[in-house]
């Protein structure tokens, strides 16, 4: 009875230490921390906002004539001028996008104009005026007859350019890149100068030439924005 007593409590010490055993590795093959939950995600598109007030850019000035000052006088050290004071900018183009854009503004497809003809100018520059019948130049017409622009918000005299001739046949009035966020903006102003030729002996025979043969100058207006930077500006 003894033997098989202390063979019934070996059996059970092997079964408890076995369990004890097959209790460890399935703790460590099975037992783990599992968390879980749910969030969300967005993507933001950059803003591409670039333009102008409906309506605008378009020149629209009063007839303009050589100025009576001075009348008669030939002298290049105290030119005759005339010229049409703009009210107001003919066109304001604001950035209200999330990036940066260069700008351009050009002026295109310039052409003078007695009533529905072309004007017939001479092929060379003029470099004398004898009886008043040679023609001038398209040169000499814009040389006298100026198209000047300004970009800023209230143009001084200084801040007045000519128009820039480009290699495709139009004419530069701007180009830059305007910042992000809505507050950058550049004006375009417009005016005619009527610059008389003195210094010369055909200063006012030219003038003249000018009033009986061109009554109107035209043009198209325009202005293209690209984006400048690759990323967003905060």
């Amino acid at each position: 009875m003894t033997k098989k007593k202390n063979i019934a409590s070996k059996l059970v010490l092997v079964l408890f230490v076995l369990t004890l055993i097959s209790c460890c590795l399935l703790g460590s093959t099975f037992a783990r921390y599992v968390s879980g939950g749910t969030g969300s995600a967005s993507i933001g598109i950059a803003k591409w906002d670039v333009g102008m007030a409906e309506g605008s850019m378009t020149i629209d000035v009063d007839k303009i004539s050589p100025s009576q000052d001075k009348k008669g006088a030939h002298n290049g050290d105290d030119p005759r001028t005339h010229m049409t004071t703009p009210a107001a900018a003919i066109a304001t183009i604001t950035n209200n996008s999330d990036v940066s854009a260069k700008v351009t503004v050009t002026l295109s497809d310039l052409s003078f104009k007695k009533g529905d003809q072309s004007v017939d100018f001479g092929t060379t520059d003029l470099t004398s005026w004898t009886d008043g019948t040679s023609k001038p130049s398209q040169k000499d017409m814009m040389d006298t007859v100026q198209l000047q622009f300004a970009t800023v918000a209230s143009p001084k005299e200084n801040d007045w350019e000519a128009l820039t001739y480009n290699a495709d046949g139009s004419y530069g009035v701007y180009n830059g890149t305007l910042a992000t966020g809505g507050s950058a903006a550049v004006s375009i102003w417009f005016r005619v100068v009527w610059v008389s030729q003195d210094g010369t002996s055909y200063a006012d025979e030219l003038d003249t030439w000018i009033g009986q043969n061109v009554e109107t100058i035209s043009a198209t207006l325009s202005y293209t924005a690209e984006q400048a930077s690759e990323r967003p500006t905060t």
